[in-house]
Parts: C-alpha cells; sequence; structure tokens
C-alpha cells in the first residue's frame, strides 16, 4: 500500500505525474526530457521527489530499461485517473487555451532581424503554441538556457559546447565600418583582415564570444591590433566613436546592415580572408539543449524563422 506523507510546503505537481506515465509507456528518460523542454537530470530528480511523497520505489533499472514495482503499479492506475480529471477539468475552466508553452530568447540586434509581429503573426497561425519571448545579453540568454527558463535562443553567437545544438539559419559575411579617408586609398571593394593591422577595433560590450574568436583569428594570421570594448550597449554611440576617432574600426555581421544608419563619414565595407585560416562567423543561429529530439513546437517555430528569412531576402 503507498502512504502519501505529505509535509507542509510539499506539493504533487501534476507534470510529474505525467513524467511518470510517460516513463511507465516505455519512454526512456531523455525521451520524457525532450517532450517537456526540460533536462534528463530534472525528470530523473522529479521522480526521486515523487518515490519520496509514496515512500517506496516505483521502479526498478534493467539491462532491458525500467520495470514497474508492486507500488509502481498501483500509482499507474491512480495517477492516470488524476491527470485524466485533471485535463478534463482544464478543459472546462480553459477551452481555448494552447496546449504549449514556448519560450525564447533573443539579442537585442538579433530580434530586430525579423518583423515586430512575427511571434503575433505565429501564435495566430499555431493557436495551440503560446510564445514568451525575452531579450538579452547572450551571456544571460545562454545561461537561461542551461537553467530550463528557455527553450531555445536565436543567437549570432555560435557556442562550442556539447551542451547545445546549432540550427543554422541564415550565413552571414563579416563587414568594417570605417572613416571613408582612412582607407581612401584601397582599390577595391572590400577589405582584407591584414588591413585592419594597427588599428583600434570596436566591440560591443555584449560581442565577448566574437570578440575573443575575432582576437584569435588575427593572432593565427598575424595581424597586430588594439580591441576596445566600448562603455555602452547604444549601436549610435559606438559609431560617434568610430566617427570622431581616425583609426578607429567597428565590425558588425552583413545580416544587420538594413538597420545601420550610417553618416556619411562613415563606409561599411565587406571583409574577407585570404589565408588558409577561416575567419570569425557571425550566422544566425537557433540554439537548444542537446537532444535527439526535436519537439514539434520549436520545429514549427523554427520553420518560420527560416521562412520569415527567405521572404526577406526576397
Amino acid at each position: 500500500m503507498i502512504c502519501f506523507e505529505l509535509k507542509e510546503g510539499d506539493g504533487l505537481d501534476i507534470k510529474v505525474l505525467r513524467y511518470f506515465l510517460r516513463l511507465c509507456e516505455g519512454k526512456s528518460y531523455a525521451a520524457v526530457a525532450a517532450e517537456a523542454y526540460i533536462s534528463k537530470q530534472a525528470v530523473s530528480q522529479s521522480i526521486q521527489s515523487l518515490e519520496r511523497t509514496c515512500g517506496a520505489p516505483l521502479f526498478i533499472r534493467t539491462s532491458e530499461g525500467l520495470v514497474l514495482t508492486g507500488e509502481g503499479e498501483m500509482l499507474k492506475k491512480h495517477a492516470a485517473v488524476i491527470v485524466d480529471q485533471w485535463d478534463s477539468a482544464m478543459a472546462a475552466l480553459h477551452p481555448a487555451s494552447p496546449k504549449y508553452k514556448l519560450r525564447v530568447g533573443y539579442g537585442i540586434m538579433t530580434y530586430n532581424i525579423w518583423s515586430g509581429d512575427h511571434i503575433p503573426n505565429f501564435m495566430n497561425a499555431n493557436p495551440d503554441i503560446e510564445v514568451h519571448y525575452r531579450l538579452a545579453l547572450p551571456d544571460e540568454l545562454f545561461g537561461a538556457l542551461d537553467n530550463g527558463q528557455l527553450d531555445l535562443v536565436v543567437s549570432n553567437s555560435c557556442v562550442s559546447n556539447e551542451r547545445y545544438s546549432h540550427i543554422l539559419l541564415r550565413r552571414s559575411r563579416i563587414y568594417a565600418v570605417v572613416r571613408r579617408e582612412v582607407f581612401a586609398d584601397v582599390k577595391k571593394p572590400y577589405l582584407h583582415y591584414e588591413d585592419l593591422s594597427g588599428k583600434t577595433i570596436l566591440f560591443l560590450p555584449s560581442n565577448q564570444r566574437f570578440r575573443d574568436a575575432f582576437t584569435l583569428y588575427m593572432q593565427k594570421i598575424g595581424v597586430n591590433f588594439e580591441a576596445r570594448v566600448a562603455q555602452t550597449h547604444e549601436l549610435v554611440s559606438l559609431l560617434h566613436v568610430v566617427q570622431t576617432t581616425p583609426g578607429s574600426v567597428y565590425i558588425t555581421s552583413g545580416i544587420f546592415m538594413d538597420f545601420l544608419s550610417l553618416p556619411e563619414e562613415l563606409a561599411c565595407v565587406e571583409l574577407r580572408g585570404r589565408t588558409g585560416v577561416s575567419p570569425p562567423q557571425k550566422d544566425i543561429y537557433a540554439v537548444q539543449l542537446r537532444s535527439p529530439y526535436v519537439q514539434e513546437p520549436i520545429a514549427r517555430y523554427i520553420d518560420m524563422l527560416r521562412q520569415n528569412m527567405i521572404s526577406k531576402e526576397n
């Protein structure tokens, strides 16, 4: 017999019963985690908490997978009824409520690539998905992804981490914003990275990952430069520094060219590499925690981002 010993502050989350029932169906911890947009560890901790609440182990691990204990079999019967009654109650209370909640993080500049109404348009086309989005700096976004506070990050930061799965949305060339007279003697419509030798390269504080990759690349090709981190996150202020400081250069992605309103004194010139070393990239990626499964809400959202990007290019 299962004896529930609920103490003050304890609560039996209906989600935990859902995880339990999915495991009863033969799903693995990893598969249940992917379906719920949480980590495998979070599912494991939830089941351990449920076992403590029940006062008995619910599964036995075998070489062929999980096997229910006697207590687990008993809980399975009651849990199915509880979840079914809960779903019926919620359907009666909220007949039009979305089935999925998708939490998406954007960098501030990255968000501007898409039209401001792309999220409402997506929810109108997908009434079963409710989208919540956050605008923040990359470190904050990836921290939230790690902590299970976000399901997806749309970023031009490709983080080398085995925990992440990167889905390319668009490739982009790298451009340098420079004072026109500084490179007036350059007789081509582009610059090589070697042309930046001795210059002061300006970076936004949020661009640490790209700054590190850029610095490493310049070291590999033997180009010396001064890296300076701007004291502001405002792009307008940074461009003013380039405009008023000889020898200053700002590196940006071609994707953001549409959002740059440059004064006549400045020019935006494509940067090209000419060695065997690949230059750094600022491509746009959809990033999620690595999983063998791409959940349908995430897949639909990524497809929308891709289609919207194609329509903008056309």
